[in-house]
């Protein structure tokens, strides 16, 4: 049914479930899975050596927390690659789906608490109304 799985990454406790949820179903279809997170851009950016610092710091620690979720695919003997994004996560996500032609979409997503108006500009609720994809929203 599904081929290549595209599991979206925060390194939070929802993308914990995305990525348990995305191992199930990799074991259960045999399909392959690219572990995706995106660094959010600040925007258009000049050429500034400070942000380019920032940047490589923020991609050092995403690269560091990739790693550790990798080894929890190659624990499981699942076939996995990952990739590290700069961009508008919701953008990015959908890019990076269209790249490897992913057949179904994982992402995390938790409850919006104590807000009398929800925000409904997360990057779950974006990917879900932008999405052409299957999408699996994990909570």
């Amino acid at each position: 049914m599904f081929e290549r799985i595209l599991v979206a990454t925060g390194f939070d406790e929802s993308s914990d479930v995305a990525a348990d949820l995305a191992m199930t179903l990799a074991r259960l279809c045999e399909a392959s899975v690219v572990i995706v997170h995106v660094i959010e851009s600040i925007g258009d950016e000049p050429d500034d050596s400070e942000l380019e610092e920032f940047y490589a710091g923020l991609r050092g620690k995403a690269e560091e927390n990739m790693r550790a979720l990798a080894a929890r695919f190659e624990e499981q003997g699942l076939e996995h690659s990952t990739q590290i994004r700069v961009g508008v996560r919701w953008e990015a996500i959908l890019a990076a789906a269209d790249d490897i032609d992913a057949s179904v979409i994982v992402i995390g997503s938790r409850p919006i608490v104590g807000q009398e108006n929800p925000r409904l500009g997360t990057t779950s609720h974006q990917v879900f109304f932008a999405s052409r994809r299957p999408l699996l929203v994990a909570r």
